[in-house]
């Protein structure tokens, strides 16, 4: 029973530590992402976008895992927190064709 119980914490810290990693990119990509769109590169903006999104969602996955779920650190809940912040901070996608037309003005 006890090697059980090793076994799952050893599983829940792994996966605890992979979505710690899948968000910190998410954070870089969605720095760059506001980075881009203030310097009107609009198609860099979308695609860190888009990864940190994609980062994001795989975050989520691991973090959804029972074992995890129990054991999930305030440490992870903050860095997941900061994300969803700096995502929506960024320009709405709808506002891009009217940004981009102005950047080429």
């Amino acid at each position: 029973m006890h090697s059980l119980n090793t076994e799952l914490d050893a599983e829940a810290t792994q996966q605890l530590e992979w979505a710690k990693s899948e968000l910190k990119a998410a954070l870089i990509f969605a720095r760059f992402s506001s980075t881009s769109y203030s310097t009107g590169n609009l198609q860099r903006a979308t695609d860190a976008r888009s990864k940190a999104k994609a980062a994001c969602a795989r975050a989520e996955q691991r973090l959804a895992a029972p074992e995890v779920v129990q054991v999930s650190p305030d440490s992870v809940k903050l860095i997941w927190t900061e994300v969803q912040s700096a995502l929506a901070d960024l320009p709405a996608t709808k506002d891009l064709p009217a940004r981009a037309q102005r950047a080429g003005s």
